[in-house]
């Protein structure tokens, strides 16, 4: 994926974001592949947009689901478990260092980052603040919504966010990654991810299976 530099204000909203990239014609990701089908069949229609300004990281999800969950109501809490999406970034692909971004429904953080296979560490609150979010849902955990849903996400990750690395600048580079959209404890749990993953049981924490991205 080559992702665009753009150029647009230095402290955007999150909440503009979608103007933004709708104004530059930024064209939208599937985030669609369901690699453990058989167990979860289940597949929300979901898609990403991503662009950067240089020192900062600009993504956009859109989903359609049924039977939203938001229950964490804390950043560094079990997002996982809700309706989510994340955004995981290896900077060097020869190095085992990569960071997990996670998003719910209602904006709330959880950022991680270590070596592949090693007990990996959560960033502090005081960063998780420098990690900017909107949702269209708003910010209010709800527990369990019933029926059909579509909701957005944006949010703005600074190049600080990478707290384990020297990057305050993506321009030009060639790192990896993944996409993600899961729902752990929601009535219809799914795992879909933008690239293949092969593996027996649903796990994203597997570098080996990121894609390209390559940053203007």
């Amino acid at each position: 994926m080559k992702i665009r530099r753009i150029t647009t204000d230095n402290n955007i909203s999150p909440d503009k974001i979608g103007e933004c990239f709708d104004r530059i014609g930024l064209e939208w990701t599937s985030v669609d592949v369901a690699n453990w089908e058989a167990q979860y069949p289940y597949k929300p229609k979901v898609a990403v947009r991503i662009a950067h300004m240089g020192s900062e990281i600009l993504l956009h999800y859109r989903v359609e689901e049924d039977d939203l969950r938001a229950v964490c109501d804390t950043d560094n809490g079990r997002s996982w478990e809700d309706s989510c999406v994340e955004f995981f970034l290896q900077p060097d692909a020869a190095k085992p260092l990569y960071y997990n971004f996670e998003f719910t429904c209602v904006g709330y953080k959880l950022v991680g980052g270590g070596d592949y296979g090693t007990e990996r560490g959560r960033a502090t609150l005081d960063l998780h603040s420098k990690v900017r979010t909107w949702s269209s849902l708003g910010h209010t955990a709800f527990g369990q919504r019933r029926g059909h849903s579509a909701w957005q996400l944006a949010a703005v990750i600074p190049a600080e966010a990478l707290y384990l690395s020297q990057t305050n600048d993506f321009s030009g580079k060639h790192m990896r990654g993944n996409f993600y959209k899961c729902g752990d404890l929601q009535p219809r749990p799914h795992f879909l991810s933008w690239t293949q993953i092969q593996s027996e049981k649903p796990q994203f924490h597997l570098p080996q299976f990121f894609g390209d991205l390559d940053f203007e």
